[in-house]
């Protein structure tokens, strides 16, 4: 006899079929089954030991569908194979695909497409549930009017039809469902049996066959359906329609078995229907049971008193609804006793919510468990495996090898890989790249090799080998061997790179941070992974496979298989989602990401057979669902059953937007709970007090980082509890800094002492960049922390040829002998000089592209422009080249400049010298240190300002080491000529096609002018320009005799060097002392800075106060600041 057990969610259905069972075996009962989903299996066993305590267990089974299979075959074909898993069956069927390629029209070349795999499978599955072969497809297709409807059920058929003989070779039904049914049927296992089958939502066609042989062979066989009727009171649009469909599928099987279909158990209709009576308290709050009753009701009654036990919940986005989540649970927890276990947070599409509300529990302390199974190629050992096959199979693509080394689990430590990458990175290697030696520096372009460098690229090339020569084995192996010698060679990979040592170490390393259930889990990966190589290697025995047909049939097999979390204890949070999970009465549920298009899910079509084909097809006899309509009663009951399943308090949650700003709307839950509980309680997470966001130290931590600078009570409370407490004392540091705009430093002076060394050695530009931001001094000299930049070379990188150029032209051939050259041969020089340059420099990379050949060519043509403009200046001036690219350090041609800092160290001033040129006058020799600029300074005046401020210090501190140091190699008495910066650009004249050649060359001489600051001795000024007019440099004699331009007195120089002296000082002293404060002098610094998202300044932060005056009041103060008159 088959007896239904109906009701509405918590009905008491399974405490019915619970009870039942109970009091069949107390009277002496045997052989009971009792047959439930498998993710409720271990509820369900739990319960009933609970009741009916071990031996009395004896007398009942709990199962499966699956494990009733697995125990019929046990018993009556133990030597039978196992059907394919999930995983398995992927990978058969991309097999198939790539084998059909060249016969098929829809599907070809789908192999490696997992999607088109999937829902191929997905029909199959469907077909097989209903009980239609591929042979019946075919037929039917045959009878269709769509041509092309006929001709893609004809395809369909074949792959399926190839797919099941595959099958069938080791499983003879298969599948499994296929082999329980003949069991059942040969066997009769049901015979004097008492059957229950509890919590299922529905069943499929080859279910509902082995349920009819159930009960034709049992004594009785009682099914729970959740529905109030046997028949759907409000057809499409009720929750039950899917359920009444199964009821009518029940009623058949009765009639066609000839047993009698029971007076259905009523356990909520009205009385004159229930004969069953109550058996247990449905819910706990009125509002939850007028809920159940009303949703999806066709005479909805609304709900007019408070409805405390309903709460609504909007937040900004996905992040904070999942801290509202959290926050409330914890506040349950400690408020009302509410355990971890009795609460469950039911979405419909996991996604990246999932992990925000797993962050958000651990945030609170609160454990949970995810009723959830993740793809197993997301692990570190999948993606080591499938990364080398996926190299061996499409070549060492840099992407790949990186994701590859990152697993963790190949000899490489994280410096050696870093190392790589960084290398990597600045060359852009690529593909066949990694396969020849690598030449280049390590630094990028523009470096000379010195032995550390030759050093580090060996090093590199030796990890470079490490990684690529396994894989070339590998690779040919995969080119040459068969499908099981292919797998067997991937094993022996594994092993070669010892990856299985590796995994041991992670797993230690897991357990002994406590996180035993992670560790375990990677003996489990392990495992599954043998046996996909084995089922690899079974499944393609030896038939031959390219390495990208193998290597997209190991990934489809490895993607398809998935690993469940193992729960970490008993009292846990469940996150599941609705479709999958089954709940045991949960005293609290909340309804996550209730937001259109996301819960209820949206109803997509098939991508093999459209709703209109699947129509077609039913016409025609094969009873495909259409998505419209089976689905959307399908998660009608889906969002039924998740409003239904709590019995104390139901959070509804959503958020307003994405985190782009795209607006979010709330889905037809949320609407429908409002409309019929309009007093329901309603929560905007943003608009929470402060207090009511704190459940644990964590939030309140985070709740007085927010409030820091506010003036209330509740802000005082806040931050004097996180400035007491030890864990927040690094983040109430950093908050203090950035709230107060406040210095960074050194918790620690001797360490900053300890990283600049006893004796500190700058150099002048060094001093220019700690003046423009310390922090950026601190991150570039200090950390030396370097930001990894492809080495592409262009205009704005092009100034070292120039300056290469000139040093060498100038050093070997003399300004003297080059201004006696024909442009031609002097152009030749040039072009010379930048290839050598290039070649030096840059290896081939001036060859690779014509943009790159482009640049240098232009860089030739600055130079000869440049050095045309030092020819002319070199015929009015007495000055002579001494040296260029003066070394300025203990083993340079001049010693350093050295200052002693207040506590008795030293620091150093090193560095090197673009050019000194010096005039030898009635016995003293005048001397001047020149600089070439492609831009910045050389484009404007030189300002005496700048130097108050710790600016454009750079070439004066040159001439007072060289005034200082200088003596034995220009001469005991040296005076400070000046300082200038030479353009060393090419000057464009935009009315150049308007102008003769004479005054286009007067033009670009004009703009060529130097700039710098000057000694204002006549004697000098006429040395530099013996026109008197300043034609080339910045200043001149005027008619009264007067020097006049950017000029300074001998005394003025003295004044120079005392206040740069102090400012050197004033660096060395707060670096040792450790001040980095992130304060830029103008907020332009921060734009081009590398270090910008490292300091946590914010675009309108605080700027270094600077002295805006004009040159007399500028050396004024520079006069006070050196404690010198100004005469």
């Amino acid at each position: 006899m088959l007896y239904p057990v109906l009701g509405r969610a918590r009905s008491g259905k399974t405490e019915f079929i619970r009870n039942l069972i109970a009091d069949f075996i107390r009277v002496g009962r045997e052989n009971l089954i009792l047959l439930v989903p498998e993710q409720f299996s271990y509820e369900s066993e739990k319960a009933m030991l609970s009741r009916l305590g071990a031996d009395k267990m004896q007398s009942l089974d709990i199962l499966s569908f699956s494990r009733l299979g697995q125990k019929l075959r046990e018993k009556y074909e133990p030597s039978s194979p196992s059907e394919p898993d999930k995983g398995l069956a992927a990978a058969t069927m991309c097999m198939v695909l790539s084998s059909l390629s060249e016969s098929l029209k829809f599907y070809k070349d789908s192999c490696a497409n997992e999607q088109i795999i999937s829902e191929l499978l997905s029909l199959y599955n469907e077909l097989r549930a209903l009980g239609v072969s591929p042979e019946n497809l075919r037929s039917t297709g045959e009878s269709l009017s769509s041509d092309s409807l006929r001709e893609k059920t004809a395809e369909v058929s074949f792959i399926f039809s190839t797919f099941e003989a595959i099958l069938k070779q080791t499983v003879p039904d298969g599948d499994a469902m296929s082999q329980l049914i003949r069991l059942s049927r040969e066997h009769k296992p049901f015979e004097k049996k008492l059957i229950f089958l509890d919590a299922f939502a529905g069943f499929t066609k080859q279910e509902l066959y082995v349920i009819e042989l159930m009960v034709r062979q049992a004594d009785a066989v009682y099914v729970s359906l959740t529905s109030e009727f046997l028949y759907d009171e409000a057809p499409g649009i009720g929750p039950f329609g899917h359920t009444v469909r199964t009821i009518n599928q029940l009623r058949e099987i009765a009639k066609r078995a000839g047993v009698p279909f029971g007076k259905p158990a009523y356990l909520s209709g009205p009385s004159k229907y229930n004969n069953f009576p109550p058996i247990l308290k449905r819910y706990n709050s009125p509002e939850l049971r007028a809920l159940e009753k009303n949703i999806y009701s066709v005479n909805p009654h609304v709900y007019s008193l408070p409805a405390d036990n309903i709460t609504i919940a909007c937040a900004a986005n996905y992040m904070e609804e999942s801290e509202y989540i959290a926050l409330t649970a914890k506040k349950l927890i400690r408020e009302r006793g509410i355990r971890a276990r009795d609460i469950v947070v039911i979405e419909r599409m996991p996604n990246q919510m999932r992990t925000a509300v797993s962050a958000a529990f651990k945030k609170y302390g609160i454990p949970v468990f995810e009723d959830n199974l993740r793809p197993l190629d997301t692990d570190p050992l999948t993606q080591f495996v499938l990364s080398a096959a996926r190299i061996a199979a499409e070549g060492f693509g840099t992407e790949l090898i990186m994701r590859f080394l990152k697993t963790g689990l190949t000899p490489l430590s994280v410096e050696d890989i870093s190392l790589l990458e960084s290398y990597v990175l600045i060359w852009q290697i690529d593909k066949s790249e990694w396969l020849t030696e690598w030449t280049k520096h390590p630094d990028g372009y523009g470096f000379e090799f010195t032995d550390k460098d030759k050093t580090t690229l060996n090093k590199i090339n030796e990890l470079r080998l490490a990684v690529v020569e396994p894989l070339l084995e590998l690779k040919a192996a995969l080119e040459k061997g068969s499908g099981k010698e292919c797998a067997k060679a991937l094993y022996e990979f594994i092993e070669e790179m010892d990856a299985r040592e590796a995994l041991k170490e992670y797993a230690i390393l897991l357990n002994d941070s406590g996180n035993m259930p992670y560790a375990l889990e990677c003996e489990r990966v392990w495992d599954i992974l043998m046996q996909s190589l084995d089922d690899i290697a079974n499944l393609l025995g030896d038939e031959y496979y390219s390495p990208r047909e193998f290597y997209a049939i190991l990934n489809t097999l490895i993607s398809s298989r998935e690993i469940g979390s193992i729960p970490k204890g008993l009292d846990a949070v469940t996150i599941g989602s609705a479709d999958r999970i089954r709940t045991s009465s949960p005293k609290v549920v909340f309804i996550a990401g209730a937001n259109e298009g996301e819960f209820p899910a949206p109803l997509e079509s098939s991508a093999i057979f459209t709703d209109r084909e699947r129509r077609a097809l039913l016409n025609a006899g094969i009873e495909l669902a259409c998505a419209d309509e089976y689905k959307a009663a399908q998660e009608r009951f889906i969002v039924y059953s998740a409003l239904t399943a709590a019995t104390d308090s139901l959070y509804i949650t959503y958020s307003l937007a994405t985190f782009t700003g795209a607006e979010k709307l709330p889905s037809e839950i949320v609407t429908m709970v409002e409309s019929l509980f309009p007093k329901c309680r309603k929560v905007d997470f943003s608009m929470m007090e402060p207090m009511e966001k704190i459940e644990s130290a964590e939030s309140a931590f985070e709740q007085a980082a927010i409030m820091w600078n506010e003036n209330t009570d509740t802000a005082a409370t806040l931050k004097a509890f996180a400035q007491s407490r030890e864990e927040f004392k690094g983040r109430v540091e950093a908050i203090n800094r950035l709230i107060t705009r406040g210095s960074i430093s050194f918790a620690d002076k001797e360490s900053a002492k300890k990283l600049y060394g006893e004796k500190m050695f700058i150099s002048p530009s060094k001093v220019e960049t700690f003046y423009r931001c310390p922090f950026m001094f601190f991150c570039r000299y200090g950390v030396r922390a370097k930001p990894l930049k492809a080495a592409v070379f262009d205009f704005s990188k092009s100034g070292t040829a120039v300056h290469y150029s000139l040093e060498k032209l100038i050093s070997e051939q003399g300004i003297e002998k080059l201004s006696a050259l024909p442009a031609e041969e002097l152009k030749a020089l040039i072009h010379s000089a930048v290839t050598e340059y290039s070649d030096r420099y840059l290896g081939s990379m001036h060859e690779s592209s014509a943009r790159n050949r482009y640049v240098l060519e232009k860089q030739a043509e600055t130079v000869y422009e440049v050095l045309i403009r030092l020819i002319e200046e070199f015929k009015l001036s007495r000055f002579r080249i001494k040296d260029v690219e003066l070394k300025m350090s203990y083993d340079g041609e001049v010693r350093p400049y050295e200052l002693i800092l207040p506590d008795g160290s030293a620091v150093a001033i090193t560095g090197t010298v673009d050019r000194v040129d010096i005039m030898q006058e009635s016995g003293r020799s005048y001397i001047r240190v020149m600089d070439y600029k492609t831009g910045g300074v050389a484009k404007g005046r030189f300002k005496i300002k700048d130097i108050l401020n710790g600016l454009s210090m750079q070439m004066l501190i040159y001439l007072i080491g060289l005034c200082e140091n200088g003596g034995a190699r220009y001469g005991d008495e040296l005076l400070p000529a000046g300082v200038l910066y030479v353009p060393a650009r090419a000057e464009v004249i935009k009315e150049g096609r308007h102008l003769s050649e004479d005054e286009e060359r007067e033009k670009k001489l004009k703009l060529g002018k130097m700039k710098g600051l000057i000694l204002d001795l006549p004697e000098v000024i006429m040395g530099m320009d013996s026109s008197g007019t300043g034609i080339f440099i910045p200043a001149f004699i005027d008619a009264s005799g007067f020097v006049k331009g950017s000029v300074y007195s001998l005394r003025q120089f003295k004044a120079l060097k005392e206040y740069i002296d102090k400012k050197i000082k004033d660096m060395a002293t707060a670096l040792r002392e450790g001040n980095v404060s992130a304060l830029p002098t103008e907020n332009k610094v921060c734009e081009s800075c590398d270090y910008n998202a490292v300091c946590g300044r914010e675009k309108d932060g605080p700027v270094r106060q600077l002295y805006d005056l004009d040159d007399d009041a500028a050396w004024q103060e520079i006069f006070n600041a050196a404690g010198m008159n100004e005469e």
